[in-house]
């Protein structure tokens, strides 16, 4: 049983929903009264200052420099700062009884010495495994392991002859421009029924077409063909599955069913998405230039998207679990659409613009790029799609656990002693 929401607490939530509102609007009404174009230029901006420190610089002791130099020598400065302040003048006046001040310390310290010591162990245990005689490398591996050395000797081989004899001044764009085009994607659009649309919108379309064939053939083809005892394929399947249904069993176990359905289908698509980036689709812009299409999820209107469609089903539960009280539940985290949609957003734009850099400043485009792309697609495909996944079933789960109900006989009872 819940506790009831004190007068106190009642008058906390009235005035932070309030504030939201006021927060809320006021960006709604910045951005209907600002002159068109407005938004663009600052977007376009700070992409130009944030991407590469190029042109600009901060003065220092007579040299430019970036300015998050600045910004870290100031943040070290106050760090030093404060843990000088902290051990001339509050170390002292510790007490065996702790204030606030001085639980929060120890809690810090005991956090960081924990994984200290944490450390320590996994090397004790190390040392103590390495003790025991190891086994002799078998004639097969050692010859994986001479193959293995010879292909990153000719890769790094590969690397120096690349750099030595590739044309200076073979650099068209600015970096700049590379992270512009790769976040705004001015320049290279596709005409698609007669408007001029995003790469990533194509690349959804393309996904989305695979997957709905994939999921239609599996249905008809290789689930009638099932059995007792599964082969490599079925056995696949139903572990997928089991994975998502369990996720949504564990989180709601009031409603798991649409649950399941929905982050299934939302894994499946975030990481289906960022690997078919990995396949180098190429389509020709409106320009008539050749283009290899993006992940889907690297757009930011795809990712707002996608973290405004859960955040609709986490409402949506809210509202058939509670009416009108369940979605001010959901409301009160109205940051969640915002935070799973930009770091969604983020993390998938981060592979693209780092394998974007090392082409750009590293003449390597056969050997690292290749090797940087895939471990950031592959890293964050799965790792966005399993956050994603599991935010949405615990919200969702929260959403829809039912409300104990009063009920009516405690009401009458209470009357009648009142009166």
């Amino acid at each position: 049983m819940k506790s009831k929401l004190s007068k106190r607490g009642k008058i906390f939530l009235s005035v932070w929903a309030s504030v939201v509102a006021v927060l809320l609007a006021a960006v709604i009404v910045t951005i209907a009264l600002s002159p068109p174009g407005t938004l663009a230029e600052i977007f376009k901006r700070t992409a130009n200052d944030t991407a590469v420190s190029d042109s600009g610089g901060s003065s220092f002791l007579g040299r430019v420099i970036n300015p998050a130099l600045i910004c870290a020598y100031a943040v070290t400065v106050l760090i030093l700062a404060a843990a000088a302040a902290v051990r001339i003048f509050a170390l002292p006046k510790f007490s065996y009884i702790p204030g606030k001040f001085q639980c929060f310390i120890e809690r810090v310290t005991e956090f960081f010495t924990g994984i200290a010591n944490g450390i320590k162990r996994i090397k004790i245990h190390r040392q103590k495994k390495e003790k025991k005689p190891r086994k002799k490398l078998s004639k097969r591996r050692k010859v994986f392991l001479a193959v293995w050395a010879l292909i990153v000797v000719l890769l790094f081989a590969a690397v120096i002859l690349t750099i030595v004899l590739s044309p200076p001044g073979t650099k068209a764009e600015t970096v700049q421009g590379t992270m512009k085009d790769a976040v705004l994607h001015e320049s290279n659009r596709f005409a698609l029924f007669g408007l001029e649309v995003n790469p990533s919108l194509i690349s959804a379309y393309i996904v989305t077409g695979i997957l709905l064939i994939a999921a239609a053939a599996i249905r008809i083809f290789a689930l009638p063909r099932f059995r007792y005892v599964p082969g490599k394929f079925q056995s696949a399947v139903e572990k997928l599955v089991e994975f998502f249904t369990d996720m949504a069993q564990s989180n709601s176990p009031h409603k798991p069913r649409f649950l399941s359905c929905y982050i299934f289908s939302a894994g499946v698509y975030i990481f289906f998405g960022t690997v078919f980036e990995l396949f180098g689709v190429q389509a020709v812009t409106s320009k008539g230039l050749t283009l290899t299409l993006p992940a889907p999820l690297a757009d930011i209107n795809a990712a707002i998207a996608m973290g405004c469609t859960s955040f609709g089903v986490i409402l949506a539960a809210g509202i058939i679990n509670g009416g009108i009280k369940g979605a001010l539940r959901v409301l009160k985290d109205f940051s969640l659409p915002i935070s799973m949609s930009f770091r969604l957003f983020g993390a998938l734009l981060s592979g693209l613009l780092v394998t974007e850099l090392v082409y750009y400043y590293i003449s390597l485009s056969f050997v690292l790029p290749v090797i940087v792309g895939v471990l950031f697609t592959l890293l964050h495909a799965l790792i966005q799609a399993y956050v994603l996944i599991m935010l949405v079933s615990i919200f969702y789960g929260e959403a829809a656990e039912p409300r104990p109900k009063k009920s009516k006989a405690k009401k009458s009872k209470r009357k009648k002693s009142e009166a």
